[in-house]
């Protein structure tokens, strides 16, 4: 059997939330809801979110192998928060194609 072909695991429940991609993005920081298009919605429709967001994950990856301890949870729930939402856009594609 070849490496594509063997199914990958189901992710755990803290990661795999079940959470619409709206449900995300208001979830996420208040910083970036300051106008009226969130520069996450464009990264979206220009096809670039999904870079966006795995070169988020690796930068905060990084940022917690460099923090102080009690800055490495705020770190890790933002890997958790991209990859929530590369989830929640993947779940959407299937659902488009069903």
């Amino acid at each position: 059997m070849c490496p594509s072909e063997i199914p990958s695991p189901p992710l755990p429940p803290a990661i795999n939330s079940g959470r619409t991609w709206m449900e995300l993005k208001i979830s996420g920081n208040p910083m970036y809801k300051t106008g009226s298009v969130e520069p996450i919605d464009l990264y979206k429709a220009s096809g670039m979110f999904t870079h966006f967001a795995l070169c988020s994950i690796i930068k905060y990856a990084y940022r917690y192998t460099k923090t102080r301890q009690r800055d490495r949870v705020s770190n890790l729930n933002k890997i958790i928060h991209y990859a929530q939402l590369l989830i929640a856009q993947e779940e959407e594609r299937d659902n488009h194609k069903a």
